[in-house]
């Protein structure tokens, strides 16, 4: 059983190495629809019923993935040294990565047209490139400001409490 559960999770992640990358291509450049049940029929009419089901394959592997990804980086997200695999998380990041899945679906047409406007061809992508790292940057450092911030308060708590305590042993 240990085996099969390898193989299938191997056939898997191959799948997905080669499946993900070319749907999200053909998907971006118009080329395939977000449905899968619209190119299922169109591959059923041209090239038959083997063809439909293997179209039917890589868009579940596509979904799956689409699905792993987001669910894979918030369970990254959290540090080690906490509860992350607590029971009681596991359904909140699956909702929290259901939710991004749906939205990505809902709003896939603006988005993968924001990205095609996207200026590439000011200093030949670079300026893009440049604003994509510092964002990146710009939001670390806006997470360890936040981090800072509840430490710090956490640490004014802690020492208005002791010197409540302090105060109340000192009245004795």
């Amino acid at each position: 059983m240990r085996f099969l559960r390898k193989a299938v999770l191997w056939i898997y992640v191959v799948s997905a190495f080669f499946a993900f990358p070319m749907l999200l291509g053909m998907i971006c450049r118009g080329e395939k629809p977000l449905s899968v049940w619209r190119d299922y029929n169109i591959s059923l009419a041209r090239h038959g019923r083997q063809d439909a089901l293997l179209t039917l394959y890589f868009y579940g592997v596509f979904y799956i993935t689409v699905f792993f990804i987001p669910y894979f980086v918030i369970l990254i997200w959290f540090e080690p040294k906490t509860d992350f695999l607590a029971p009681w998380k596991r359904p909140r990041i699956m909702f929290l990565s259901l939710w991004l899945v749906f939205t990505l679906f809902l709003f896939s047409v603006p988005i993968i047209e924001f990205f095609r406007h996207l200026p590439t061809d000011t200093l030949n992508g670079w300026l893009l490139i440049g604003w994509c790292i510092w964002s990146y940057y710009a939001i670390r450092m806006w997470l360890r400001l936040k981090r800072d911030r509840v430490s710090r308060q956490n640490r004014e708590a802690e020492e208005s409490r002791s010197a409540k305590e302090l105060h109340l042993e000192g009245g004795k």
